[in-house]
């Protein structure tokens, strides 16, 4: 599978994607990762709940959306080295 960068994805450089969202990019960031703690604190929470099929499926959504924010936050990151360069 081919990775692509941000700039391949969105179509435009990261200044412009910061520029469209509003906020610098130590925000974008920052914002980023407390979704990630919040949806880390929430799948400890389901979890514990120990809920029975198919109520226990929020748990995947869960996961499933932490891994999302993870990747988003790594291409930020990516893009934000890749510019440095």
């Amino acid at each position: 599978m081919t990775e692509y960068s941000y700039d391949d994805i969105y179509g435009i450089s990261l200044d412009e994607y910061i520029k469209r969202h509003g906020v610098e990019l130590h925000d974008l960031i920052a914002k980023v990762q407390i979704d990630i703690a919040l949806l880390k604190e929430n799948l400890k929470r389901v979890l514990k709940e120990q809920r029975p099929y198919p109520d226990n499926y929020i748990e995947t959504v869960i996961f499933q959306t932490i891994k999302k924010k993870e990747k988003h936050l790594q291409h930020l990151l990516d893009w934000v080295s890749e510019q440095a360069d």
